[in-house]
């Protein structure tokens, strides 16, 4: 695909698609169908699979091949990075949010942060922390939706001003 439309076009259509798939995870609720919740899945996973090996791609192919493992190491440190960041956003949006979530007399003596916590806290009140979770959930998938595609747009925002530049 990149070949055809260039890398810089490649990420940020793949960008779009996990962003909306992950906007689209976000609608999701307890009564949401599978084949509903499958579909943003499959939208996700549309948008991820071509954008791992362009970007892996895009760093080898932009080093001379005597620095092929600086290249190597640097895309892995990134990658790691990345993750480590991404797993700490989503986790700290998640259980702020879940926190607020929670109905006020379940917060107000414990302040769980986990469901088990909220669970031990009130075990007659499973569906209210369920919810919760769902809510909370819902907003760290948009907040993750959300960055994915502005990235995408400022990946596209760059190859449009790049080629403009080199134009005149």
């Amino acid at each position: 695909m990149s070949q055809r439309i260039g890398i810089d076009a490649t990420i940020a259509l793949a960008f779009g698609f996990v962003g909306c798939g992950l906007l689209g995870l976000s609608t999701s609720s307890a009564q949401t169908r599978y084949p509903v919740y499958a579909a943003w899945l499959i939208v996700t996973g549309v948008g991820v699979t071509p954008a791992l090996p362009t970007l892996s791609g895009a760093i080898a192919g932009s080093l001379p091949p005597a620095q092929a493992g600086v290249g190597a190491g640097l895309q892995t440190t990134t990658r790691e990075f990345g993750s480590a960041l991404g797993v700490a956003v989503i986790g700290t949006v998640l259980t702020a949010r879940f926190a607020a979530a929670l109905p006020q007399d379940v917060r107000a003596g414990h302040n769980p942060h986990t469901v088990a916590q909220a669970l031990a806290t009130a075990p007659g009140r499973s569906r209210d922390i369920i919810t919760a979770f769902i809510t909370a959930a819902d907003a760290g998938l948009r907040v993750v939706g959300v960055t994915v595609l502005v990235l995408g747009a400022l990946v596209l925002l760059q190859s449009l001003l790049s080629r403009r530049g080199s134009t005149a």
